[in-house]
């Protein structure tokens, strides 16, 4: 199976959030822990204020709690920087795919290895990622390039020699 695609700003950002979703139980509650611990700080300072009667102080807990509470838009915007500084991810890129290779091209670079490297994939509506060998490096495949028959096939290459997460 050949294909070709290309990675853009959006393609990425959306690998990236599926890549942290997938990668532990606990990236998953990492995620919400915060956000939440910073509305649990603003609700408990305006609350406390009231109380008191005194809203003195209040600001510093509430820059914190939102801070705190804005951490998962930060993601978005490190992934899309990390995007645009990266110029070997703007290349258009093939993928030749069978039962014992992955070999991908682009413009500046080269790759060909076996499913050994590979420990896992997941997928959304919108990518395909797999992840190399200690779950930090992924690659995306988006789907708004491929075809339903692609994406079927290429689901299957990777449901036969990766365990999905």
């Amino acid at each position: 199976m050949q294909i070709q695609y290309s990675i853009n700003e959006d393609d990425f950002v959306s690998a990236g959030k599926l890549a942290i979703r997938s990668r532990s139980r606990f990236a998953i509650y990492r995620q919400y822990l915060v956000p939440s611990f910073g509305v649990l700080i603003i609700a408990a300072a305006v609350a406390g204020a009231i109380i008191r009667g005194n809203p003195a102080g209040l600001w510093i807990s509430l820059i914190w709690g939102s801070v705190l509470a804005c951490v998962p838009l930060l993601s978005g915007y490190q992934l899309r920087r990390a995007y645009r500084k990266t110029p070997l991810l703007h290349d258009r890129r093939t993928l030749e795919i069978d039962g014992t290779t992955l070999h991908f091209t682009s413009a500046s670079s080269e790759s060909r290895t076996t499913w050994t490297p590979y420990i896992k994939f997941a997928e959304n509506n919108d990518t395909f990622i797999v992840f190399q060998q200690g779950n930090q490096i992924f690659i995306p495949i988006p789907k708004r390039e491929l075809t339903e028959s692609q994406i079927t096939e290429l689901r299957f290459l990777f449901e036969t020699h990766l365990p999905p997460k």
